[in-house]
Protein backbone atom coordinates (compact mmCIF):
# COMPACT_ATOMS: atom_id res chain seq x y z
CA UNK A 1 0.00 0.00 0.00
CA UNK A 2 1.28 3.06 -0.99
CA UNK A 3 2.17 6.33 1.71
CA UNK A 4 1.42 8.90 -0.94
CA UNK A 5 -2.22 10.51 -0.75
CA UNK A 6 -3.27 12.53 -3.71
CA UNK A 7 -4.50 15.75 -2.41
CA UNK A 8 -5.23 18.26 -5.58
CA UNK A 9 -4.70 17.70 -9.14
CA UNK A 10 -3.79 20.74 -10.02
CA UNK A 11 -5.14 20.74 -14.43
CA UNK A 12 -3.22 22.09 -17.39
CA UNK A 13 -5.49 25.47 -17.27
CA UNK A 14 -4.65 26.19 -13.76
CA UNK A 15 -1.00 25.52 -14.47
CA UNK A 16 -0.94 28.06 -17.22
CA UNK A 17 0.95 25.29 -19.97
CA UNK A 18 -1.96 23.89 -21.90
CA UNK A 19 -1.94 23.31 -25.02
CA UNK A 20 0.60 25.99 -25.24
CA UNK A 21 2.80 26.54 -29.06
CA UNK A 22 6.51 25.54 -28.54
CA UNK A 23 8.00 27.74 -30.01
CA UNK A 24 8.77 29.95 -27.24
CA UNK A 25 10.15 29.56 -23.52
CA UNK A 26 6.62 29.52 -21.32
CA UNK A 27 6.50 30.17 -17.47
CA UNK A 28 3.76 28.86 -15.85
CA UNK A 29 1.21 30.19 -13.44
CA UNK A 30 2.17 29.77 -9.64
CA UNK A 31 0.79 27.06 -7.76
CA UNK A 32 0.52 27.10 -4.33
CA UNK A 33 2.10 23.85 -2.17
CA UNK A 34 1.54 24.91 1.54
CA UNK A 35 1.01 21.70 3.71
CA UNK A 36 1.90 19.68 0.76
CA UNK A 37 4.98 17.26 1.17
CA UNK A 38 5.13 15.71 -2.68
CA UNK A 39 4.89 17.33 -6.67
CA UNK A 40 4.21 15.03 -9.53
CA UNK A 41 4.28 17.11 -12.83
CA UNK A 42 3.23 15.63 -15.67
CA UNK A 43 4.42 16.69 -19.16
CA UNK A 44 3.02 15.53 -22.59
CA UNK A 45 4.49 17.22 -25.47
CA UNK A 46 2.66 16.27 -28.82
CA UNK A 47 4.56 17.07 -32.02
CA UNK A 48 2.94 18.47 -35.37
CA UNK A 49 4.91 18.42 -38.29
CA UNK A 50 7.79 16.86 -40.19
CA UNK A 51 10.55 19.33 -38.38
CA UNK A 52 12.91 16.91 -35.54
CA UNK A 53 12.30 18.44 -32.29
CA UNK A 54 15.33 17.60 -30.09
CA UNK A 55 14.82 18.26 -26.25
CA UNK A 56 12.03 19.70 -23.78
CA UNK A 57 13.73 21.43 -21.06
CA UNK A 58 12.20 23.54 -18.06
CA UNK A 59 13.38 24.49 -14.51
CA UNK A 60 11.69 24.92 -11.45
CA UNK A 61 10.78 28.07 -9.37
CA UNK A 62 9.75 28.25 -5.64
CA UNK A 63 8.38 31.48 -3.81
CA UNK A 64 7.57 32.08 -0.01
CA UNK A 65 5.44 34.96 -0.84
CA UNK A 66 3.52 33.75 -4.65
CA UNK A 67 5.89 34.45 -6.82
CA UNK A 68 6.60 38.50 -5.41
CA UNK A 69 10.39 36.66 -4.83
CA UNK A 70 11.51 33.82 -6.55
CA UNK A 71 14.45 31.61 -6.27
CA UNK A 72 15.60 28.93 -9.24
CA UNK A 73 16.09 25.22 -8.17
CA UNK A 74 19.65 24.70 -7.80
CA UNK A 75 22.37 21.94 -8.74
CA UNK A 76 25.55 21.43 -7.52
CA UNK A 77 28.93 19.76 -8.97
CA UNK A 78 32.10 19.58 -6.61
CA UNK A 79 35.67 20.06 -8.14
CA UNK A 80 38.85 20.01 -6.40
CA UNK A 81 36.61 20.86 -3.14
CA UNK A 82 34.62 23.54 -4.60
CA UNK A 83 31.06 23.27 -4.72
CA UNK A 84 29.55 25.09 -7.70
CA UNK A 85 25.67 26.02 -7.85
CA UNK A 86 23.87 26.47 -11.19
CA UNK A 87 19.86 26.54 -12.37
CA UNK A 88 18.94 23.25 -12.09
CA UNK A 89 17.39 22.22 -15.42
CA UNK A 90 15.58 19.14 -16.88
CA UNK A 91 15.92 17.68 -19.75
CA UNK A 92 14.23 15.21 -21.68
CA UNK A 93 15.14 14.08 -24.87
CA UNK A 94 12.47 13.62 -27.66
CA UNK A 95 13.93 11.39 -29.66
CA UNK A 96 11.97 13.30 -32.52
CA UNK A 97 9.12 13.10 -31.65
CA UNK A 98 5.98 13.21 -29.05
CA UNK A 99 6.78 12.81 -25.58
CA UNK A 100 4.97 12.29 -22.01
CA UNK A 101 7.03 12.01 -18.87
CA UNK A 102 6.81 12.95 -14.95
CA UNK A 103 8.99 14.50 -12.85
CA UNK A 104 8.74 13.84 -8.88
CA UNK A 105 9.90 15.71 -6.27
CA UNK A 106 9.72 16.66 -2.87
CA UNK A 107 8.67 19.86 -2.10
CA UNK A 108 8.75 22.59 0.87
CA UNK A 109 7.69 25.50 -0.49
CA UNK A 110 4.87 28.13 -0.41
CA UNK A 111 4.45 27.82 -4.20
CA UNK A 112 6.49 27.21 -7.35
CA UNK A 113 6.15 27.06 -10.95
CA UNK A 114 7.15 25.53 -13.79
CA UNK A 115 9.75 28.81 -15.74
CA UNK A 116 11.26 28.50 -19.27
CA UNK A 117 9.60 25.38 -20.75
CA UNK A 118 10.92 24.76 -24.13
CA UNK A 119 11.22 22.63 -26.96
CA UNK A 120 14.57 22.94 -29.37
CA UNK A 121 13.44 22.95 -32.76
CA UNK A 122 10.06 23.20 -31.34
CA UNK A 123 7.23 24.90 -33.70
CA UNK A 124 3.78 26.92 -33.32
CA UNK A 125 1.70 24.18 -34.07
CA UNK A 126 3.22 21.84 -31.40
CA UNK A 127 1.63 22.05 -28.21
CA UNK A 128 2.80 21.44 -24.68
CA UNK A 129 0.30 20.66 -21.39
CA UNK A 130 1.43 20.45 -18.00
CA UNK A 131 -0.82 18.85 -15.30
CA UNK A 132 0.38 19.05 -11.70
CA UNK A 133 -0.67 16.74 -8.70
CA UNK A 134 0.24 17.31 -4.81
CA UNK A 135 -0.05 15.37 -2.35
CA UNK A 136 1.54 13.94 1.15
CA UNK A 137 3.24 11.34 2.16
Amino acid sequence: MSRYVLQREIPPAEVGIDERACDAPIHGNWIGASGFGQATILVSYVKTGSHTPTNVTFNIETSPDGGATAYTLQAGAVSAGVATLSDLQYLKATGGGSKAFVVDLPINYESFRIKSLAVGSGVLADVVSVTVRLGAI
